[in-house]
């Protein structure tokens, strides 16, 4: 009995004893935010602003960092389990990751008289990191589109919709009906047609830029014939995307892309739902890709398009579109016709069918229209 009281006459020692130890040498509470000025942010080596960040530590076991608006589709992102270490004073640095099977973000950082500087590694490691190009379009004899780069699949009880020079078109072909048209085999094929012809490549890279490659045109005839027109890179850091839960978000620098501050927009509205990037689904099959949006994610940017009607209003086009069916009027029609589709079919699904980049090729859009379209989109260049 005695040496049992002993062991624990020890056992207590050593607890408060330990005890006082933590009381001689607390872990300080360092949370706190970052951003302006307090906030040195490197992404993948390159300043970067506009953004904030978020440290927590409750102990030295347990610290999160939150990157705020900073990875596409992660509007605030986690990086827990950091490995601190106390400087003298206030000052500390700390490191970390948070990885899944589509990315890895790395962060390492130090705060000193209360400034962060923070270095942030972002790699992709998502199987759509490459280089891609629209699918080719494949025409039968008759210039009728088999497949196209433009995927779309509407399921809906409205007929039709009221579409500039086409007048009504049925929302999809008869297939019983050969060469039958409707708005599906229009957009399939006026998108298959030319999109391929204009933009050549798109490269997802790994550190997250995505970099597009395109003929710069100025108008319907350029359109149509592309290859006159100079070939372009889209700048570095204008597009960024990141891969979640299926799915790729694209994130636009709406700002550089316009030139100017979105601040006093009139769309400002818009570039607040844009800002944590456009989510798109992602489908792989073996070596083809494609990307879409369904009728859920079009439904918050229904309300943007009604916003076009009072900017149609006070368009002033040539009376000579008059003849082939451009109005002011007409075009308000078709924007309440896609809202009307969008928000009452049960069905819709639009995006983009891409295969591996397989090289420049002679841009051959004109080639690839229907004669009937191409003959209307002559005239309307007229």
């Amino acid at each position: 009995m005695k040496n049992k009281f002993l062991l624990l006459l020890i056992l207590g020692v050593a607890f408060f004893a330990s005890c006082s130890d933590d009381d001689k040498d607390p872990f300080k509470n360092y949370s706190a935010d970052y951003s302006g000025d307090k906030l040195a942010l490197k992404l993948n080596g390159k300043e970067f602003s506009g953004t904030s960040v978020s440290f927590n530590s409750e102990n030295k076991k347990n610290a999160t960092l939150t990157l705020n608006k900073l990875i596409p589709g992660e509007p605030a992102l986690e990086v827990k389990n950091l490995i601190v270490e106390e400087l003298a004073g206030d000052d500390y640095t700390f490191a970390g990751e948070n990885k899944n099977d589509d990315r890895i973000v790395l962060v390492e950082g130090a705060v000193k008289s209360g400034v962060l500087s923070l270095n942030t590694s972002f790699k992709v490691t998502s199987k759509v990191v490459g280089e891609w190009m629209l699918a080719k379009p494949e025409m039968d004899d008759s210039y009728n589109m088999v497949s196209s780069c433009i995927h779309l699949e509407i399921v809906t009880g409205i007929d039709s919709i009221a579409f500039p020079l086409y007048g009504k078109l049925p929302i999809n072909p008869n297939p019983e009906i050969e060469g039958d048209f409707g708005f599906t085999t229009l957009l399939q094929t006026l998108g298959g047609g030319i999109l391929p012809g204009l933009l050549t490549k798109i490269n997802l890279k790994e550190d997250g830029n995505l970099i597009a490659s395109y003929h710069q045109v100025s108008g319907i005839q350029d359109v149509i014939n592309p290859s006159e027109t100079p070939l372009v890179n889209s700048e570095e850091g204008l597009v960024r995307y990141n891969v979640k839960d299926g799915q790729i978000y694209i994130l636009v620098n709406v700002a550089s892309l316009l030139g100017r501050s979105t601040g006093s927009d009139p769309t400002a509205g818009l570039m607040t739902m844009l800002e944590t990037g456009i989510p798109l689904k992602l489908q792989l099959e073996g070596e083809n890709m494609r990307a879409y949006v369904d009728r859920e994610m079009m439904l918050p940017f229904m309300s943007v398009l009604e916003l076009l009607k009072p900017m149609i209003d006070g368009l002033e086009l040539d009376p000579s579109l008059a003849y082939m069916g451009i109005t002011n009027e007409s075009l308000k029609q078709l924007v309440d016709d896609i809202v009307n589709l969008v928000t009452k079919s049960s069905k819709i699904e639009l995006g983009l069918n891409l295969i591996p980049y397989a090289g420049e090729e002679e841009p051959q859009a004109s080639m690839l229209l229907p004669r009937a379209i191409k003959k209307t989109m002559l005239e309307f260049a007229k």
